[in-house]
């Protein structure tokens, strides 16, 4: 009997390492997909924020443009004398422009945030996945620990000659709550990677 539960807790103890072993897994894959996810996240933020430049650039250069027909009368350049409908009419195109960059730059600026706000995310997901990798390692421990306490209980059955099989019930027990709880920690840990 003492010898079935052994055996039975061996057992448990290659479920939780298999297991243990599939998660790793998962994180390797889950880690590759979001470093994929994570560059061309920063690679679209990148050129997001250069694109922003140029429209910001362009339409600071359409205001001193607009501005220059709304203070003068005379052209600088060519000295000649600017109508009023003419000022009125290069106003309203270069406000028109204006409008749209502005409506544009508020897009892309929205964009950026957003850009920022998922590059936050996969930095968070980043500390997750390492505190799931640091109790996958806790794990190994624990599975560890219980393989050596099997083989001083196996040593323990191999050396008494009169065994008391209500002591070696208990210690069987007390190993196999040690492994009713690392299994527990494991389905914790699995969930959190899920989140």
């Amino acid at each position: 009997e003492i010898k079935e539960e052994i055996k039975k807790s061996n057992n448990v103890i290659d479920d939780i390492s298999s297991q243990k072993h599939s998660l790793e897994i998962k994180i390797q894959n889950l880690e590759e997909e979001k470093d994929t996810k994570f560059d061309k996240i920063l690679d679209k933020l990148v050129m997001m924020q250069d694109v922003d430049k140029k429209i910001d650039f362009k339409r600071t250069q359409l205001i001193k443009d607009r501005d220059f027909y709304q203070l003068n009368d005379v052209c600088n350049s060519c000295e000649q004398e600017l109508s009023i409908s003419f000022k009125n009419k290069k106003e309203e195109e270069l406000q028109t422009q204006i409008d749209e960059l502005t409506h544009n730059l508020v897009k892309i600026k929205n964009k950026i945030d957003k850009g920022i706000i998922l590059k936050e995310e996969l930095a968070d997901i980043n500390r997750r996945r390492d505190d799931l990798i640091g109790k996958s390692f806790s794990y190994d421990k624990d599975i560890d620990n219980g393989k050596k306490y099997i083989k001083k209980l196996e040593s323990q059955l191999n050396s008494i000659s009169d065994i008391d099989s209500k002591e070696i019930t208990d210690e069987l027990s007390a190993t196999e709550k040690k492994l009713i709880d690392i299994e527990r920690k494991r389905e914790e840990a699995v969930k959190q990677r899920e989140l």
